[in-house]
This record gives structure tokens, sequence and C-alpha cells, in this order.
């Protein structure tokens, strides 16, 4: 969904770059609002911005999980983009 050619090339990036700069400030508020154990909607539409500059809409599905016992979260996206485009039209 990113475009990178790997995963190490994606994590080298900073966050602040994969993110539309409206979409990097929702994703601080929503780390700032878990961090104070504020709700925060396990569904919601993120603003990405590709390697290649392409601007992307993704659906996010997060979840709280328990792996080998341990709290782990799951997160789901889907690119919801060409639905989004179409709506505009």
């Amino acid at each position: 969904m990113y475009g990178y050619d790997s995963f190490d090339e994606m994590n080298a990036t900073p966050v602040s770059k994969r993110y539309t700069p409206e979409g990097y400030k929702e994703y601080q508020e929503r780390i700032e609002k878990r961090k104070r154990g504020e709700y925060v909607p396990d569904s919601f539409v993120i603003n990405i911005v590709r390697k290649d500059g392409k601007i992307r809409q993704l659906e996010v599905h997060r979840k709280e999980v328990r792996w080998n016992g341990k709290p782990q979260t799951q997160v789901l996206y889907q690119d919801i983009t060409p639905q989004k485009e179409m709506e505009d039209r």
C-alpha cells in the first residue's frame, strides 16, 4: 500500500512523511488519547502518502488481542481510495 520496496525501507522513512500533514496530526492525537486512556474508535480512515507521492485513503480496523499470553494490537488496512474517488464524482 505504501509502495516501498521493503519493510526496512518503509521503517527508515519517518512516520510524519508517510501521512498527509492533516493525517499525521490525527495520528498523533490518537496516540495521545490512548496514552491518557481516552476512547479512540477501533475503525477509522487515514490519509497516507505513498513512496511515489500519491495520496491514498485507508480504512483501518484495530483490535487488541493476546498473542502468546501478551497483549498485542492487530491492525488491518484496506485501501478505499477507488471507492472514495467514485463517491466524489
